[in-house]
């Protein structure tokens, strides 16, 4: 094929006459990463919650009068393991919620109407994960339209939000 050949194909943006929808599709590496990181977050949250009111050996119906040794030896090694899977949900926190959001700037970056536009500075900080950087934040949002500064505004709050260690 040559170089200066200028009679390729190329796939022209539909048309106003033909209204096709665009295509969602499902990300996997941001489903297999909610997959591990939720339960990581949710199930510590959850025992914390069930131990303030009762032993976890015991059922929830019945009143108990006193601990047993055995429910104070469970207990104690759930009130171990709670710090550290909390530990571990706050170490990867902010690559996780990063990289969810990565591929969400990817679908905000893609055209989807005439109206929406993004310059090239925009989409180079989107390429920076710009909500990382909180020097680089302000200067940026600062000459943004409405829906950028939504955006990374957006996604500043979540991966701070993550990054939280709410017990």
């Amino acid at each position: 094929m040559n170089v200066n050949d200028t009679t390729r194909h190329v796939q022209p943006y539909p048309s106003p006459v033909n209204k096709t929808k665009p295509v969602l599709r499902a990300h996997r590496r941001a489903f297999l990463l909610l997959f591990f990181y939720i339960p990581l977050v949710v199930v510590p949250w959850i025992i914390t919650l069930v131990m303030v009111y009762r032993p976890l050996t015991r059922p929830s119906w019945i009143h108990a009068s006193g601990f047993w040794q055995k429910d104070y030896k469970i207990m104690k090694g759930w009130a171990t393991a709670i710090p550290i899977m909390n530990a571990c949900a706050a170490v990867i926190a902010i690559s996780v919620t990063s990289a969810v959001v990565a591929q969400a700037a990817v679908v905000f970056a893609q055209r989807r109407h005439a109206g929406q536009h993004l310059s090239v500075r925009h989409l180079f900080s989107l390429a920076d994960r710009v909500w990382c950087d909180l020097g680089a934040l302000p200067h940026t949002v600062a000459k943004a339209n409405a829906a950028f500064k939504c955006f990374v505004l957006g996604a500043t709050a979540v991966v701070i939000l993550g990054q939280y260690n709410w017990t």
